[in-house]
């Protein structure tokens, strides 16, 4: 086996592998290998620890998180997106969201079970349905509320960007290659202009994309 024959089934392998392996919590070697190192630190971790953190760091974070912390954190989320300057029935449709969730969406082998998860799945599309139908909320605003996990600085969908400051702060070097969205859902977005979720050769990644970050990475956000 020559050479390049080698390295083009190594890389085969770790796509492969990182598909399909539960245990794994980033494509991103780097990553994953902090997460691994810091899961007593993580089952620890609130909202305010995760945002400080860049966005693939986040996701790697949320699949190392226990379905509670999963919960408290979209909990905590929604409680500061209602306090915005929405209308009365907005915060009335926020708020329908918010006391609907439930610790076993957020559980792994309850988002296996298709048959137990497609109401879930299906009362999510419809409260971004009638987000869009009764208040004209837009892609970037349905993001920032339930697609990223920043605090949202105004209704648009805009989110504050956590400017990282430590010299040991982990970051993705290499998370070019790694999906950071989901393309069906395609909450890209954010404060630096409306992008969309497209379908790249990313590496795709269960969990941690899409609405409340329950879904597939499978896709790249682009301004293109």
């Amino acid at each position: 086996m020559n050479k390049f024959t080698f390295l083009l089934v190594t890389i085969i392998f770790v796509v492969s592998s990182c598909q399909k392996d539960v245990n794994l919590y980033s494509c991103n070697p780097e990553i994953n290998n902090w997460v691994k190192s810091n899961l007593k630190e993580i089952s620890l971790m609130s909202r305010e620890d995760i945002t400080s953190k860049e966005h693939s760091v986040q996701i790697a974070i949320f699949r190392a998180f226990s379905s509670k912390q999963r919960l408290q954190l979209w909990v905590d989320k929604l409680d500061e997106v209602v306090k915005l300057d929405w209308s009365t029935e907005e915060k009335v449709h926020i708020m329908s969201l918010r006391n609907a969730l439930k610790e076993e969406w957020f559980n792994d082998e309850f988002r296996k079970d298709s048959v137990k998860f497609q109401p879930v799945n299906l009362f999510e599309k419809d409260w971004c349905v009638e987000g869009v139908k009764k208040f004209g909320w837009t892609k970037q605003q349905i993001g920032g509320m339930v697609g990223r996990v920043e605090e949202l600085i105004d209704k648009q969908g805009n989110f504050k960007v956590v400017i990282l400051k430590s010299a040991n702060a982990v970051t993705a070097t290499s998370s070019e290659s790694s999906c950071s969205c989901n393309v069906a859902w395609d909450m890209c977005g954010g404060p630096f202009g409306i992008s969309s979720c497209y379908s790249t050769s990313c590496t795709q990644s269960p969990w941690g994309c899409g609405m409340l970050f329950g879904y597939y990475c499978d896709g790249t956000c682009s301004l293109l």
